[in-house]
């Protein structure tokens, strides 16, 4: 989402350091002219998703010459940023989670960019103008797709990802790196349930990873 306030640590650093190699070991193994990969990183709500997919970004460039694309999940909600807790406490708890992703618009997205389609559309949301905008990207010059967000890897279930990795980390864990983010309060009640919610239902998703990062990594 645009105007998402971004935080790289170290630590986000060494997770990138650490995924990177299973990803270019799956580009060595392509013998197509256009290399395709999709790459989805989940995991609860404060684990640096973002932060390390725009790490990884940059070091595949830098190291690899490889040219990858992010993807947010953020921006294929179906309730729009500013108006989503007001639906969310007239709706309950229940209606949180998998099911508030545009799952169908995400999987033109990916099977387009699949199919070396010449153009690659994408949607962003931004928060400030509370309103969608429109990237058209030349899927040519795309090697790798970067998809992010709490529930990525229920692409799984549509066979839309070909490197599935799960961030590690519980609320309590990632309060620190969420208050100092500032994305919403964490402190907020409301804020609280949801994201107990949130929690469950990515956890669902884990089951698809084949790579896990813990949340402590080892010096």
């Amino acid at each position: 989402m645009i105007g998402d306030r971004i935080v790289i640590k170290e630590e986000h650093i060494k997770k990138a350091s650490i995924i990177l190699p299973f990803i270019t070991s799956l580009t060595k193994k392509t013998k197509k002219k256009f290399i395709k990969i999709v790459v989805g990183i989940g995991g609860e709500s404060g684990t640096g998703k973002t932060e390390i997919n725009t790490v990884i970004q940059r070091l595949l460039w830098e190291k690899h010459k490889l040219r990858a694309k992010q993807i947010h999940l953020d921006d294929y909600y179906i309730t729009n940023w500013q108006n989503r807790n007001k639906i969310r406490k007239e709706k309950g708890l229940s209606s949180i989670g998998i099911c508030e992703i545009q799952w169908d618009k995400l999987n033109q997205v990916v099977k387009r960019f699949k199919s070396h389609k010449k153009k690659l559309y994408v949607q962003r949301i931004h928060m400030y103008t509370d309103s969608i905008e429109y990237v058209i990207a030349n899927n040519r010059n795309i090697d790798i797709l970067l998809m992010e967000g709490l529930y990525t890897l229920y692409l799984c279930k549509f066979g839309l990802i070909d490197l599935p990795i799960y961030l590690e980390g519980s609320i309590k864990d990632t309060y620190q790196f969420r208050k100092e983010r500032y994305k919403e309060n964490p402190d907020d009640t409301f804020r609280k349930l949801v994201l107990i919610r949130e929690s469950k239902e990515v956890r669902r998703t884990k089951k698809y990873a084949k790579v896990v990062i813990p949340w402590a990594i080892k010096e």
